[in-house]
């Protein structure tokens, strides 16, 4: 059984070819395409930096674009002196103390998008109504407001612990990317106790990949309004038609997608038997890396204690009732990620007419 999972548009620039340079050029220019790897289809991923702005050109607005060749020579002056001031300022933003790496300003969420598990699944519980989802406002939808907070012995650390921004971390020589805790200002980042001390939340970047997994086709649409289907494997078949098709969209299998949430399951149980809980399951939480799935953002809090936070709709009752929390609370989670699979609905819960429907997962068009 195959069903829906996406679709992605692919925009060509033919009249703006894009210049990749390498990565040092962060330090040196403040609008630059640098490459931080290739994606596992082959094809080159690189980030795009955009940090300059042009006091001069906001003036000369405000003038209402007058010719430079009558203003005073010493106001364009004035003018040159302060743009090539803010362009300084603009290539050190974002270089880290050490001189070695750029920080993305933006998050890894917000670069990189959903993990494949959340664009296949949702990020919504099926426990959380629409009017709840709607009514939550904090970015990440981990929340400081649960009983565990209010109990903690410090909820400010409690806050920081479940309130965690990631960002990209790109080292301006030849190394891997690295995700990292950013810190808020006057914070440490997440389990930095100490300066120089390094941050529990870094990891390298792991490239989700659909490539020979989970029974995966590609759609893909060229000049023609006909769509074509076939495997998702790895190759240069599959990097062409990537390069080259209109649109895009891609398909897994059903019973597949179950089978990598058990395998979740299991990975989940390596934390267990080292006495911990994960705390924080869900599908923006896992990652479908080509070696199988893995738990990512783990609160890792010891068996039998408090979790200082929890995701409404995902975490277990007794987690947001501030009771001491076992591995029975990362099984709730990997339930309610069957239960959204097969579109159904928990035993006891209140639906209205046409909540759910079995068009949830759809049919390729």
């Amino acid at each position: 059984m195959k069903f829906f999972a996406g679709i992605f548009l692919t925009d060509h620039y033919w009249d703006r070819p894009v210049t990749v340079h390498p990565r040092v050029a962060l330090r040196q220019r403040p609008d630059v395409v640098v490459s931080i790897g290739a994606a596992p289809d082959g094809l080159p991923l690189v980030l795009s930096v955009a940090r300059s702005a042009s006091v001069r050109a906001a003036v000369l607005r405000r003038l209402r674009d007058p010719d430079i060749t009558t203003l005073a020579p010493d106001l364009v002056a004035a003018l040159d002196a302060l743009d090539a001031a803010v362009s300084r300022r603009a290539r050190a933003d974002g270089i880290t103390a050490s001189g070695t790496a750029y920080r993305t300003a933006g998050s890894i969420q917000a670069l990189m998008g959903e993990t494949l598990l959340a664009r296949i699944l949702g990020v919504t519980s099926p426990l959380l109504r629409a009017e709840d989802r709607a009514a939550l406002t904090r970015p990440s939808e981990r929340v400081a407001m649960t009983a565990a907070v209010a109990l903690a012995p410090d909820p400010e650390a409690a806050r920081s612990v479940a309130d965690r921004r990631l960002h990209l971390e790109i080292p301006l020589d030849s190394g891997p990317p690295l995700i990292v805790s950013a810190a808020g200002p006057g914070e440490r980042p997440r389990g930095q106790r100490s300066r120089g001390q390094r941050s529990q939340g870094q990891r390298p970047l792991g490239f989700e990949t659909l490539l020979d997994t989970l029974g995966a086709m590609i759609h893909h649409q060229t000049d023609s309004d006909h769509w074509y289907a076939e495997p998702l494997k790895s190759g240069e078949r599959t990097a062409r038609v990537v390069r080259e098709a209109r649109s895009l969209a891609w398909t897994v299998d059903r019973t597949a997608v179950a089978g990598a949430i058990a395998a979740l399951g299991e990975a989940v149980g390596q934390l267990h038997l080292r006495g911990r809980v994960h705390g924080d399951l869900k599908p923006q939480n896992a990652l479908l890396l080509a070696g199988g799935p893995r738990p990512i953002d783990a609160l890792e809090i010891p068996s039998g204690e408090i979790s200082p936070g929890a995701t409404p709709g995902w975490a277990a009752p007794e987690q947001l009732l501030a009771q001491p929390i076992t591995a029975a609370a990362d099984v709730f989670p990997l339930a309610l990620m069957l239960v959204t699979l097969l579109g159904a609905v928990v035993y006891g819960q209140e639906v209205r007419p046409g909540v759910v429907e079995p068009e949830r997962f759809g049919r390729f068009p």
